[in-house]
């Protein structure tokens, strides 16, 4: 049985601080996809999977918890989405998105998922 935990996290925005890369964000796994549970870090609709996630001091949270041993038993992965409404993209089609997202890269076969996402 598949059972989905939403959990949201409401920060400050000074937690957050804009993070130079020289590519795109991508969604992606830190560990896994070998354990039965996964926690899924989702961005909210004004951020991406790296700066979303990256404090001003570059501790980078997917990470934090690969190195928490509480945490070892859990996959991690990190969604990453067009996160922009208007044009022709509304909240439907952006969540539509998520799901062929997360079926494509073998998420929903967990038994267990937590989402944690930001507003």
């Amino acid at each position: 049985m598949l059972r989905l935990l939403l959990c949201s996290l409401w920060v400050s925005r000074s937690l957050f601080a804009s993070v130079t890369t020289s590519r795109a964000p991508t969604s992606h796994y830190e560990r896994g996809p070998s354990k039965e549970r996964v926690i899924v870090f989702v961005h909210g609709l004004r951020g991406d999977a790296d700066t979303t996630w990256t404090s001003s001091n570059g501790a980078y949270w997917p990470k934090l918890l690969l190195q928490d041993s509480t945490f070892d038993d859990f996959d991690v992965y990190v969604v990453n989405y067009p996160a922009h409404l208007g044009g022709n993209s509304t909240i439907e089609d952006i969540v539509s998105s998520l799901y062929s997202q997360l079926n494509v890269d073998n998420v929903t076969r967990h038994r267990d998922i937590t989402f944690v996402s930001i507003a």
